[in-house]
This record gives C-alpha cells, structure tokens and sequence, in this order.
C-alpha cells in the first residue's frame, strides 16, 4: 500500500521544489528557454519511470520528473497573462480549471481496452 502511495507522492514532493527556482530562471532567462530546456528533460525522467524495474528507480525517476517538470505547471499563469488580456483572465482560468477535469474524467473513455 506504502509504495502506491509513495510514487505519486514523490513525484507531488518533487513539484514543491518547482517555485523555489523557477522564478529566478525565468526572470533572468525568459519563460521560453526554461519550457524548452526543461520539457525534454521531463520526459526522459518519465521515461526513465516507465522502464524502472525497482521501487527505488521509480522514486527517483518520480522525484526528478516533478522537480524538473514543475514549472510548467509555476509559468503557466504568467504565460497566459502574456497572451491574453486582463479582461479575459476569467476565460483563460476557466478553461485550465476544466482541462484539469476533463483529462481525468476522459482518460477512462479514450484509454485504449486491454486485449
């Protein structure tokens, strides 16, 4: 049960590290340089995940891949801010809160069926 748990909690614990540094990359470097060098490194450590044979790589892999893909989810408000206009917050909010329901809610219904 510990290590159901566990995998996603390191990878939640990973994610609180994200807006202690990125604040200070993007500042300096821009929002576009931190998405692009940060996103491939992300998916190498959620592949690295997938193909973890022990609890400890998975772990690990979990962490880093939170760590490393957390500001994506710190600069996507101001990202959003630099698209659209103040007017339209509400609109750009709106839609983040339903993608983050409706992947949830569609992932049973686009899953693919076991054979």
């Amino acid at each position: 049960m510990l290590e159901a748990i566990a995998g996603f909690s390191f990878y939640l614990f990973g994610i609180a590290f994200a807006p202690i540094y990125t604040p200070h990359l993007s500042e300096k470097y821009g929002r576009t340089p931190v998405y692009l060098a940060t996103l491939p490194i992300w998916m190498l450590f959620v592949l690295g995940t997938s193909y973890s044979e022990t609890f400890g790589g998975v772990a690990v892999c979990r962490f880093f891949a939170g760590a490393i893909g957390g500001p994506s989810l710190v600069l996507i408000e101001g990202t959003f801010a630099d698209i659209w206009s103040a007017r339209r917050t509400g609109t750009y909010y709106a839609f983040l809160t339903l993608a983050s329901y409706l992947g949830a809610a569609c992932g049973k219904i686009l899953s693919l069926p076991s054979i």
